[in-house]
């Protein structure tokens, strides 16, 4: 059988995945920052006054645990990034999983943040529907073919 041509919407995905990887890149390096912060103090200013005691008494651990977190979130964004590319069966797997944590991290902000201000709200549903949209398509039969998954 030849090689199946990528399709475009792989290729688009593989850009958004890229991205979503520079994302949490930035998101770790700025939970390593605040992990370094010289004081209870310097973190109740950084946060504000809302911030939870128990962020703040243990704010070091906390945020290192975090910036972990989202270090291995980003490498994972950049390994489905090459393997979409290059059409590997298991990248289409680690795109459905990362895919799924945008999902989860999306209705974890809705939780969060709730609906108060407009351009979260707005940017939490634009999320909410591109990453159903994503779903949706790697489930296709033709995306499904080129990663050998049908």
């Amino acid at each position: 059988m030849p090689a199946m041509n990528r399709p475009f919407g792989v290729s688009l995905l593989a850009i958004l995945t890229l991205f979503g990887g520079l994302l949490y890149l930035a998101a770790a390096l700025g939970f390593f920052g605040l992990a370094l912060l010289p004081s209870e103090d310097e973190v109740i200013v950084r946060l504000g006054s809302g911030a939870p005691d128990w962020i703040v008494e243990s704010f070091f651990l906390v945020f290192l645990i975090l910036g972990l977190f989202a270090s291995v979130i980003a490498v994972a964004f950049f390994a489905a990034t090459r393997g979409l590319l290059q059409g590997r069966s298991w990248a289409w797997t680690l795109a459905v999983v990362v895919t799924l944590l945008s999902l989860v991290s999306s209705l974890l902000s809705v939780y969060t943040y709730g609906f108060s201000d407009p351009v979260t709200s707005m940017g939490t549903v634009f999320g909410l529907i591109l990453v159903l949209l994503i779903l949706a398509y790697l489930f296709t039969g033709r995306v499904r073919r080129f990663f050998g998954k049908s």
